[in-house]
């Protein structure tokens, strides 16, 4: 992103008015843009807060492989306050399957080099892990390995919506993945241990005990965010970034409230929070709302009516509300 389209996206990105400022610096991998440009990023971030009278706080996540993190980095990290997130995808036989360099060599020494390296700095890590083809066949160890390192993490399913009887390349079943989370979780569960906080965990907990989660994904918002890339193209979501066919404009021509004003945004919102007829009547339709547009949206660039992750979700909510319900009977 040039000096120019990161200063345009800044002012427009201030020019909305809302309680807090995020923004998440994703890729490819973002720290190839190098501290320079993060360090532009927080001057004009300083400038526009006290230009408008901002009071809202402002937060800069990075979502990073890590592997070019060295000193300089980790001091900017913990002076600048950016919130730092690694995709680690468990251990070695997982992770460097899958995240491997142009030589065939895997990144998990380099990326656990700079967990550590951070860490020794008192910068908190939190991390992210795919699960793919190789964790499902490996549920306790990705667990285990990620509890070792990290205090906080979650997973996400690499989930592939492909057309009826097409093969899957990385992606996981529905099934796959709701037997992976019933294992995990039991052992998380077992474990009893507060500092180990699995994000997508707690939301399950928290929904059978009757709190609708706040997460996009889970409440049928799907309109906390917008994706901007490198040319200034807009997006409703990171995870639709580069889809010609759902671009929203560009940030150079049109600001974010005229975005999001647009006829193209309100029909985007129309599929995306869609929710069928018989999830109406489901009794966990509050804490899933058909899930993740993402998971709808097909090869052929058409919106599924119902989510494909549907009933692992069911299984998955009721096996908790099993667990839960045990522990609050003995205790």
């Amino acid at each position: 992103m040039s000096p120019g389209l990161l200063e345009k996206l800044l002012f427009e990105f201030f020019q909305v008015p809302q309680r807090k400022y995020v923004t998440i610096w994703h890729g490819g991998e973002p720290t190839l843009a190098g501290v320079p440009f993060y360090k532009e990023v927080l001057r004009i971030q300083k400038e526009m807060v006290e230009r408008f009278g901002i009071k809202g706080k402002v937060t800069n996540l990075i979502q990073t492989n890590g592997v070019l993190i060295n000193e300089n980095w980790a001091n900017f990290i913990k002076v600048s306050g950016i919130k730092p997130g690694f995709s680690v995808d468990g251990p070695s036989m997982v992770h460097d399957t899958h995240r491997f360099y142009a030589d065939g060599r895997g990144s998990l020494s380099d990326t656990m080099r700079a967990v550590e390296l951070l860490k020794s700095k008192g910068v908190r890590v939190d991390a992210g892990a795919v699960i793919n083809r190789d964790s499902i066949e490996h549920p306790m160890e990705v667990f285990d390995f990620l509890k070792e390192h990290f205090t906080r993490f979650d997973f996400s399913p690499c989930f592939e919506t492909l057309l009826e009887g097409s093969p899957l390349n990385y992606g996981i079943s529905a099934e796959e993945y709701a037997s992976f989370v019933r294992t995990v979780f039991l052992r998380w569960w077992e474990l009893d241990n507060p500092e180990i906080r699995v994000k997508s965990f707690v939301r399950y907990v928290e929904a059978v005990l009757g709190k609708a989660p706040k997460v996009c994904s889970m409440s049928s918002g799907c309109n906390k965010f917008l994706s901007v890339d490198g040319n200034g193209n807009v997006y409703p979501c990171g995870r639709f970034a580069g889809l010609p066919e759902l671009c929203l404009g560009n940030i150079t021509q049109v600001s974010f409230e005229d975005i999001r004003a647009s006829k193209v945004y309100a029909d985007y919102l129309s599929n995306a929070q869609y929710i069928p007829e018989d999830c109406h009547e489901c009794r966990w339709k509050f804490a899933c709302n058909n899930g993740c547009a993402a998971l709808r949206y097909t090869e052929l660039c058409y919106f599924l009516p119902k989510n494909p992750l549907c009933e692992a979700t069911q299984d998955i909510l009721n096996f908790v509300e099993h667990l839960v319900s045990k522990t609050k009977g003995n205790n």
